[in-house]
């Protein structure tokens, strides 16, 4: 007993243009991905598109240095560089109405937002210290306290995303002030340690504990 089969066989032309159409094909599914890809956002230029100061041309100030025999030899503020920390390219200063008092904005790799802070005219002081907002409090804002010295008093200093022009700060004596914005920055004498920042943005209001959960 014998089996037939029938097979219909598509002529040559015809199997050359399917050829053709998927390769077509595959290849503006090439290009697109790659064109997503390409314009798919850093963590750190979304953070800058979140932060005017951060999109400043203005120069650092800030010198990144690998060790603290580094620190020593510098002229002018330094920043021991560290992984995962800040990124010394991206820090910009901010004027604040604190004497003695010199602030900045930076952003890690990560998309952290970073402010710095450091007391002009000490002995030994090479450069700022700083904190970093991690995971998603770093488009919501970070906040720093600068202790008090014998003859300065301390300072609660931040930095906030465009948009918000006051942050208040509830401290823990539960007095609560109100602290302008100015160039993503706010910066407030301290009379009490902090307890927490708030501010209104969109309509929604923020809140950053002193402890930086949110």
């Amino acid at each position: 007993m014998s089996t037939s089969r029938n097979t219909t066989r598509l002529p040559a032309r015809a199997v050359l243009t399917v050829v053709f159409f998927a390769s077509v094909l595959a290849l503006a599914v090439g290009v697109l991905g790659g064109r997503e890809a390409a314009h798919a956002t850093s963590p750190l230029e979304s953070l800058r598109a979140q932060y005017a100061i951060l999109r400043s041309t203005n120069a650092s100030g800030l010198t990144a240095v690998a060790s603290r025999q580094e620190a020593e030899k510098a002229s002018g503020p330094v920043w021991l560089a560290q992984a995962g920390g800040p990124v010394v390219s991206t820090a910009r200063e901010v004027q604040v109405l604190a004497s003695g008092l010199r602030v900045w904005v930076a952003a890690t790799q990560q998309g952290e937002i970073c402010v710095l802070a450091m007391r002009t005219g000490l002995p030994g002081i090479t450069g700022p210290g700083g904190t970093c907002a991690s995971g998603k409090l770093g488009g919501n804002g970070t906040i720093l306290e600068v202790p008090p010295t014998s003859t300065e008093a301390g300072y609660v200093v931040g930095a906030v995303p465009d948009g918000v022009a006051t942050a208040v700060i509830s401290s823990s004596d539960g007095s609560v002030e109100n602290a302008p914005v100015s160039a993503n920055v706010f910066a407030l004498r301290l009379k009490s340690p902090t307890a927490s920042v708030s501010f209104e943005q969109d309509g929604t209001t923020h809140t950053i504990s002193a402890g930086g959960t949110q």
